[in-house]
């Protein structure tokens, strides 16, 4: 049933100084995309790998093989830059910010999800774009061509730089409002596996 199970997800969430960091910065691509439901800056965050429905009985044996997978993976500092939209500029249904990892972060999403599936977790197995969502577009369509203009703004090609020390496990709820987050667990990387750090309040 709905109460024994969790819709989760496993991410790295941003600090809150860099989420309102990027929220001040982007506020002229909000309004060039007047249609967009937009992620509210203290839920900016990198999915890693989602987990979707999950038993909640089952919490231990994934903790487990999360904590297996960031076993080996050092803390490291990932540049952001550069907007853009999936699929496509023609139908562009997701706004996102680019992350520079220099491939660590997708070795990560893999182990993730391979140290998952041994734990019988069938995640997404689409592949791992690194990339922090901004806002789903309500009406996809062709958008205005100042719209695009938007997404080319040299003020963009730089907007920081991002931290990732920890994975966190992350329960999403659907409400009419958005989806409300809440972290179950935060793993720092490079510690032994098995040994979570707990949730801060």
């Amino acid at each position: 049933t709905a109460m024994d199970t969790a819709r989760l997800f496993v991410a790295i969430e941003l600090p809150e100084d860099l989420c309102h960091s990027l929220d001040r910065r982007l506020r002229l691509l909000r309004q060039a995309w007047p249609g967009t439901c937009w992620v509210q800056p203290e839920a900016l965050h990198v999915t890693l790998l989602f987990l979707g429905d999950t038993p909640l009985e089952r919490r231990g044996e994934l903790d487990e093989a999360i904590g297996q997978a960031c076993r080996g993976h050092a803390a490291r500092v990932c540049r952001l830059g550069g907007v853009g939209v999936f699929p496509d500029a023609r139908r562009p249904a997701v706004l996102w910010v680019g992350l520079d990892d220099g491939g660590a972060l997708g070795r990560l999403a893999d182990d993730l999800r391979r140290s998952a599936a041994r734990a019988g977790f069938a995640g997404d197995d689409r592949p791992f774009t690194p990339h922090l969502t901004l806002g789903r577009v309500r009406r996809p369509g062709r958008p205005a061509a100042a719209a695009l203009d938007a997404l080319q703004r040299p003020s963009y090609a730089d907007l920081g730089t991002l931290a990732v020390e920890q994975v966190s496990l992350v329960a999403s709820t659907l409400t009419p409002a958005g989806p409300r987050y809440s972290t179950l667990r935060r793993w720092p990387l490079g510690a032994p596996a098995g040994a979570p750090e707990p949730a801060r309040a």
